[in-house]
This record gives structure tokens, sequence and C-alpha cells, in this order.
């Protein structure tokens, strides 16, 4: 990457990345249990999903009777389980560095691949418990939640920080499954439970990985785009970042792809007409202050608020109104440069021909094709601005992650539910019965404090009379524990519910 370019950079957008040695990182080891990693698709398909209770929200952690293939599928990757041990005895992990379109690949391949060996650790886990073996299955699980913590301080994308939220949140569903096993002793619920009092800090592992993308994907990518000495080159290196086409899907219900695509080939001519002969469609210097002080921005909220809190208004806004208020970008021009425009091939004629039963007229219009006449408006209002492309690409947050924040919202609500279950099963061993309102809890010495709903910032809600925890979400309306609006939980009773 240019260093000049760091010059214009809000420091609050940059962090430092110390590469981790390949001796001390995790990766080596569980790319090689990924590599030994024998799969079993029809577990993943149906014997996960059967083994719950009929009650989706009681976790099961015995398997059922017909899940032989669990067992066969464990015994044949111990070589792959001793090599996800090796790699979390290293107790960090970090992923490969990531430079521009062309590791998009290359980065991707552990992404996924580190769920299959957390779900691989499950399996094993559920057949320890099967087996009556608690206490190992207890270890073991809080070993998938090391990983998982590896994951998260990883040092990688906002892919990568949502994949540690996942695997995490598969770690997080057994523990409570914990709760509701007949077998649990107390000495093995107090260990998962002082686990989870390990508090990870979603926020600051959120704006790190944000911080991260933005200095190892977009700045070489703006670097790229500036170096381009001609406008063929520019536009070539633009849809080669900003367009990753999945194919059309076929219609008519044929069986064969779809033989013509010519989306890119269309964007292509337009870009090349409405960018020919401007004097400055890409400054990288005035984007990449734009796009860093996004950047800044959104860390600076991301540290003022809790990820369930209802997303702020992101700064590019204030630059899409600016350009927007020139006439700069006519109603047809974000299809040409950043919206999937589906093509004007045969088969994508018959696309939008079909579309039109299923989208609103606005919709349809939007994905029509510019005319001429329009491009040449279109281009003569371009001329007048500076820095289009940039200013564009900045406004549609083209570097700036994408987050379902109830994606990420709910993990420490599903970990707040666990820990409160773990804590109420405890208390119905000692007491020999339910707590009738959660602050019992903390006077058992069982919770720290009071746990607190982080979608409202209010006690979390709980009935001992329905057996049932619940969290307003991400609505912030209270539905008293009706799981179409709030998220729910069922409470374990005295001695659990699997046998």
């Amino acid at each position: 990457m240019n260093p000049a370019l760091l010059a214009h950079v809000d420091p609050e957008a940059l962090c430092q990345r110390v590469p981790l040695a390949d001796e001390e990182n995790a990766l080596g080891p569980w790319m090689e249990a990924l590599k030994a990693l024998t799969p079993c698709v029809e577990i993943e398909a149906s014997c996960d999903t059967a083994c719950y209770c009929s009650d989706p929200t009681i976790p099961s952690l015995k398997l059922a009777a017909n899940t032989q293939n669990y067992r066969e599928n464990v015994a044949a990757n111990r070589r792959s389980l001793e090599l996800i041990d090796a790699g979390i005895d290293r107790g960090r992990f970090q992923f490969p560095e990531m430079h521009g379109p062309e590791s998009f690949s290359a980065d991707f391949a552990p992404v996924f691949g580190l769920r299959d060996l957390v779900l691989l650790r499950d399996r094993y886990v559920r057949v320890l418990a099967t087996d009556g073996q608690l206490e190992a299955a207890g270890r073991e699980l809080l070993r998938s939640l090391q990983m998982a913590d590896m994951v998260f301080r990883g040092d990688g994308r906002v892919v990568h920080f949502l994949v540690a939220v996942a695997l995490k949140g598969i770690g997080i569903a057994r523990c409570r499954a914990f709760a509701f096993s007949a077998d649990a002793t107390t000495e093995t619920l107090t260990e998962i439970l002082a686990a989870l009092d390990r508090v990870t800090d979603l926020n600051g592992l959120m704006a790190r990985s944000v911080r991260l993308e933005f200095q190892f994907w977009s700045l070489p990518i703006f670097d790229r785009l500036a170096a381009a000495d001609t406008l063929d080159k520019f536009v070539d290196t633009l849809l080669e970042r900003y367009y990753s086409l999945l194919p059309l899907a076929p219609v008519d219900n044929a069986a064969a792809p779809v033989a013509t695509d010519d989306r890119n080939a269309w964007r292509r001519e337009r870009i090349m007409f409405l960018l020919e002969g401007h004097p400055a469609p890409f400054d990288i210097d005035q984007t990449v202050r734009m796009a860093s002080g996004a950047i800044a921005a959104a860390v600076r909220a991301f540290d003022a608020r809790p990820l369930s809190s209802p997303p702020a208004p992101t700064p590019q806004r204030e630059v899409s109104s600016r350009v927007l208020d020139q006439g700069a970008w006519p109603a047809h021009f974000d299809p040409v440069l950043l919206y999937e425009y589906i093509g004007n091939s045969r088969d994508a004629r018959k696309h939008r021909k079909l579309l039109k039963d299923c989208m609103s007229p606005e919709m349809l219009a939007s994905i029509q094709p510019p005319r001429r006449a329009a491009l040449a408006v279109a281009k003569r209002k371009l001329r007048e601005i500076s820095n289009p492309v940039g200013r564009l690409l900045v406004e549609r947050g083209a570097c700036m992650p994408m987050v379902n924040p109830s994606t990420v919202a709910r993990s420490p609500a599903e970990e707040l539910a666990t820990k409160v279950s773990l804590a109420i099963r405890l208390y119905f061993d000692r007491f020999g019965r339910a707590p009738s309102e959660l602050g019992e809890l903390v006077a058992a010495g069982l919770l720290p404090q009071q746990p607190i709903d982080p979608f409202d910032g209010l006690p979390l809600r709980y009935s001992r009379e329905r057996g049932l925890l619940w969290s307003v979400g991400f609505d912030r309306i209270d539905g008293n524990g009706d799981p179409s609006g709030d998220y729910v939980w069922c409470m374990p009773v005295a001695g659990g519910v699997d046998g």
C-alpha cells in the first residue's frame, strides 16, 4: 500500500496489526484439521435439528437414539480433533493478512472451515454426554468456547468477526443445554457459568474488524484505482472490485444455466461513456479522507452505544445529499455503477419480464437500462463535479462493511440467557424450587448482579409461573414473552429434563 495514503487517513480509522509467527498461530493446526476432516452432510442436514426437544427453546445435550452416524463421524475424525486441540493449546489465532480483491477467495477459505471444526467438537461433546461422561463433555465445551474467543481476536475482517459470533453461538447453545441435563453436576455447571462470566468486548472487537477491513481491503483498492493510467484500466479495476456477479438463474425451469450474461459488458460500456473526458473522475486523497472519516465515525459509534442499539445515521449520507442535490446522478445512474443491473441479454430480458409479476413499478423501473439520452445528460452533469466515483463509492458504503445489527445484537442476549439458565438450575438444585425473581440469584451468589436486558437496559423479564425468560428484542417492545416479537427462552426445572 502506498504510504502516502496514510497522511490522508483519519487516525481513528487505523489500528496496528502485528503478524503472528506461524509457530504461535493456531491457524496452521486448524487448517490441517480441516484437510483431515471427514465430512458427513447427512449429519448436518438432519441430525443437528432432530436432536432437540420438541420445544425448540429447550436444547438437548444427549443424542437421539438414531444418531449412530454421529459416533462414526467423531471416530473417523480423531486426527482432526487432536489438531484442533493443538491449535487451542497455542492460545492465539490470526487470520491470514488481507490485501485487496486477490485475497478474497484465499481469506474466505478458513472462515467457513472453522464452523465445520466447531461443529465436529460439538458432536464430540454430545457423544461424551450421551455416554455419561458429563465432566469430560463440560471440559471439551469450555475448550470450544476458548476456540471461539481466539477467533474473535483473530485480527480478521468483518466477515471473520461475524463467523466468530456464530461459532460462539454454537458453544453458548450447548452450554445452555447443560442447564437442562439431569446428570450435570454442580461442579460442571459452576465451571461453565464461571467461563461465561469472562466478558467478550463485542463493541471493541467489531470496531477493530471494521478498521482492519478498511485498512487492508478498501485502501489497497483505492490505491489500485488511482494507479490505473488509462480509463480502460480504471473501469476494469472498478468492475473487478465492486461487481462480484452471481450467475443469472435459468428461466422457464430450464435445467441448463443461463448461456449469456452481459451485465459487466453492459456496465463497462456505459461507465466508459459517462467518465470519458472527465477531468477528475477519481481523487484518491479526497476519497480516502471521506472514507476514513466515515470509518472513524462508525468506530466512535461502536464505543458510544451497544450493538443492540438502533443503528445511527451514517456520516456518508451527508456526502450523498451534497452529490444528489447537485443533480450529478440521474435516476438510472446507480444501476450503471453499483447496483445489480440484470443485463440486456436474451435470458436477462426474460428475467425482467418474469419480475413484472413480483415487483412494484418503481422497483422494476430501477433495473431498466437507462437510455442513451439520459446517459448523455448525466455525462454533462458529471463534468461539473470532481471525484464522482470516489464520492459515490463512499456514499453507497462501498468502504463500510454492511452488518445486520440484529445478527450481532442477539449474541449477548443469548449469552445472558444461558448464564441465567445455569444459575436457575443451580438454584433449583440448592433450594429445590425456582427463584421467584432473578434478584434471588444475586442474593444466592450465583450471579454477580441483576441480569439486564441488553436491548433496553431494564431487568431481563422472567416468569416463574410460566417457566420463561425473555428479552424485548430489537424492537424494544415488551410482548410479555410472545416469541413473535420477544426473544424467549424456557427455564430448566429441578433435576434437568433429559434422561
